[in-house]
């Protein structure tokens, strides 16, 4: 089934909506091809990734400049809702216009006008950025030389007379940007530069950290793919004493809360999808059950060589990684916690698997060189055990189910990939 996609805007006293008017109704900004329903959160990437391609739609549509602020949808209609780019109302052209949300009588047009209205004040809006980006840019003689574009959903590019800046907007239980920013007070090494950041708004403004993804790579060399795990050993090492600490802030994925966490796993498993169509059987929560068990078992192994903890990416992966002047910079710490650290460094090998030599244990050899790291703590043989046992860890997708199960989503395409990825694990019969 196929869905228009709709931009919703209010003006700045959230009273009235744009539109045009066509025959006898109204009708909002539409965009000029319909989308998939079945892969709005997958295969059609620009939905989520690169909004300023809608926002350059929306301004030559309606003669308005706008960013996105979130997305929602109907059963016939994909929304995105945003909001103006300047403080200001600005005036529409092509014939669109302000209109009162007394004048809506359509009924779709009533469904989206309501959400809008209900949500309206749970979203912070970009003026308050914009003060704050204007403020901290004047303080440290910094000029803003050209427009502001969305690069994603929450994050901004400004370019300034020292290069992009980036804006970020942070949230969730532990806010990526206070733990980022404890990291960065602590020395931790290979993180973005900071210009500033502001707390109370949850926002954080970085320098552009140059250089390129490792996703962008089509190949890399040995010496550059040894440094990579090199630096990301002697990254996590240095946050050891500050995980120890009372003072460490962000998610627990230790092995102890883990293990706590699975105890519990397949009643909130079950009690999570029960009424929705991916419902487990009695079957399912069986072997659940069961696998559930033998991952415990699994990580309680790994526990006994007493590894210290360390800072924990919880998407440690090719597109989180950038390669600037021969160093590596590991970015984008929102679910950032505590873990054991061979699970960081198993997730980001199996990422860049396609960047490896072929004629040579590519593989086998990075891992040594990264174990090596911490031979002050185990044999590197005891140290390739408990690492052969988090990369198979890795498969079963364990931080993945704890991360859902602990923010139970409450929407219909993230219970479905859930129930995708848990199904693979309920049948799963080699451990």
């Amino acid at each position: 089934m196929s869905l228009r996609l709709l931009f919703v805007l209010p003006d700045k006293t959230n009273q009235k909506i744009l539109a045009i008017k066509t025959k006898d109704k109204y009708c909002l900004p539409e965009y000029e091809a319909h989308v998939n329903e079945d892969i709005l959160l997958g295969a059609v990437p620009q939905l989520a990734d690169i909004p300023q391609l809608y926002n350059d739609f929306f301004k030559n549509l309606t003669g308005i400049s706008v960013f996105r602020k979130y997305m929602f949808s109907t059963d016939k209609s994909m929304i995105f809702f945003c909001e103006q780019a300047d403080e200001i109302n600005n005036a529409p052209a092509n014939g669109y216009y302000w209109i009162s949300y007394d004048e809506i009588w359509d009924d779709e047009l009533k469904i989206i006008v309501d959400s809008v209205n209900r949500d309206y004040n749970k979203h912070d809006g970009f003026t308050s950025y914009l003060v704050w980006l204007r403020s901290i840019c004047a303080d440290k003689n910094i000029h803003i030389i050209g427009n502001i574009e969305q690069t994603k959903s929450g994050i901004y590019r400004i370019p300034s007379s020292i290069g992009n800046l980036y804006l970020k907007r942070v949230g969730g239980a532990y806010s990526e940007l206070a733990f980022t920013h404890k990291l960065l007070e602590l020395g931790v090494p290979n993180l973005p530069e900071w210009v500033g950041c502001n707390p109370s708004l949850n926002i954080m403004l970085m320098r552009d950290m140059r250089g390129q993804d490792l996703s962008s790579k089509t190949a890399m060399n040995m010496e550059d793919l040894l440094n990579l795990a090199v630096a990301l050993a002697r990254t996590q090492k240095s946050s050891v004493a500050y995980v120890k600490s009372a003072d460490f802030y962000g998610y627990d994925y230790r092995i102890g809360a883990t293990i706590n966490d699975l105890m519990r796993f397949p009643e909130d498993v079950h009690e999570m999808l029960l009424g929705t169509q991916y419902e487990l059987t009695l079957d399912e929560k069986k072997k659940l059950a069961h696998n559930t068990e033998c991952v415990i078992a699994m990580l309680k192994s790994i526990d006994s060589a007493g590894l210290p903890d360390t800072i924990h990416n919880s998407d440690m992966a090719d597109y989180n990684v950038r390669c600037v002047d021969d160093n590596y910079i590991f970015y984008d710490w929102d679910w950032g916690g505590a873990a054991h650290p061979f699970f960081n460094m198993s997730r980001l090998l199996h990422s860049i698997e396609r960047l490896l030599p072929s004629d040579i244990p590519a593989k086998e050899i990075i891992i040594d060189a990264y174990l090596r790291e911490w031979v002050e703590y185990a044999s590197i043989e005891e140290l390739k055990r408990i690492f052969s046992i988090v990369d198979r860890l890795l498969g079963f997708s364990v931080m993945f189910f704890l991360k859902y199960v602990r923010t139970k989503p409450s929407y219909s395409e993230r219970y479905k990939n859930f129930s995708l990825y848990l199904k693979r694990f309920i049948n799963f019969s080699n451990f």
